[in-house]
């Protein structure tokens, strides 16, 4: 999927540390059907927060901003 990509190729630039907000409107976009009335799918959840781990980053969905975050992870 070419939005993965692009995601993991703008997570690649980060230091540790920096994080991400992807509003639920883009994340519709990239993992359709995305979020929808401040929940995100258990499934949609678990292959984003994958993704992430392979970017050495974590994913969490915050309800409160309407977006998912990406956290960079310091490198062991």
């Amino acid at each position: 999927m070419q939005a993965e990509k692009d995601l993991e190729a703008i997570l690649a630039m980060f230091t540790p540390g920096m994080s991400l907000y992807v509003p639920d409107e883009l994340l519709a976009l990239w993992y359709p059907p995305g979020p929808a009335n401040g929940q995100m799918p258990t499934n949609m959840e678990e292959a984003i927060s994958h993704m992430a781990a392979l970017c050495s980053c974590s994913f969490a969905y915050v309800a409160e901003k309407n977006a998912g975050c990406f956290v960079k992870l310091a490198r062991c």
